[in-house]
């Protein structure tokens, strides 16, 4: 959310995130949700082992937000 601040008008922030985000029920993972929904952004999973290869099976996601009311 912070990244976001630094965005230009129309930049675009995407960000590799633990796919968490997704189902966690906490305070801070729920605000973050809705800010990239109010933002009109996206959360999308990356396939299972996306970064196997470099040694962590932690299973992750994109997030995509652009500044000023852009869609993503």
């Amino acid at each position: 959310m912070q990244a976001f601040g630094f965005l230009k008008r129309s930049g675009r922030l995407v960000a590799i995130m633990s796919a968490a985000i997704l189902f966690r029920a906490n305070k801070l993972t729920t605000a973050f949700r809705d800010f990239v929904a109010d933002h009109g952004g996206a959360i999308e999973p990356l396939p299972e082992g996306s970064f196997r290869s470099s040694g962590t099976a932690v299973n992750t996601c994109v997030v995509t937000i652009t500044a000023g009311g852009g869609h993503a």
